[in-house]
């Protein structure tokens, strides 16, 4: 999936175009997981709306999971996590309620969570394990490290 311009973070390169389909076409649902920070303090009953899926375009957008991280200032952080990837859904899912997005990094794809130590720039290559994560077929809080 894509970033937009003002985004940050979890960015997978890839040739293979059949992974490129499965993790980014909306019917296979792939987990997508965010860390936003938002202008402003949202009402539970705002965000319980945007949980339960607003309408954009005219399409219903799929239940997704916000977390309340902190307040940092006058403003707030979640966890977002969706199972689609609709074109600047998160920003526009939050301007919905008037409380933009001032920063999205996407943190996880899958299973496959992005490491706290890369820094924006850097990568790694990515193994078969790895893949099997950001399918979701594998699950890394269950095996031994």
């Amino acid at each position: 999936g894509r970033l937009d311009k003002d985004s940050h973070g979890l960015l997978i390169l890839t040739n293979d175009g059949d992974l490129t389909y499965e993790l980014t076409h909306p019917k296979f649902e792939h987990k997508k997981v965010y860390e936003v920070l938002v202008k402003g303090k949202p009402t539970k009953n705002k965000i319980q709306e945007l949980k339960n899926g607003i309408i954009l375009d005219g399409y219903k957008l799929k239940k997704s999971n916000i977390e309340f991280i902190a307040n940092v200032k006058d403003n707030t952080k979640y966890m977002v996590t969706i199972y689609e990837g609709r074109n600047r859904q998160i920003r526009r899912m939050f301007d919905y309620i008037n409380h933009p997005v001032l920063d999205l990094k996407r943190v996880q794809i899958g299973n496959y969570k992005m490491e706290d130590n890369l820094k924006s720039g850097e990568y790694v290559l990515l193994k078969g394990k790895d893949l099997d994560l950001i399918r979701g077929k594998y699950d890394r809080s269950k095996t031994c490290k």
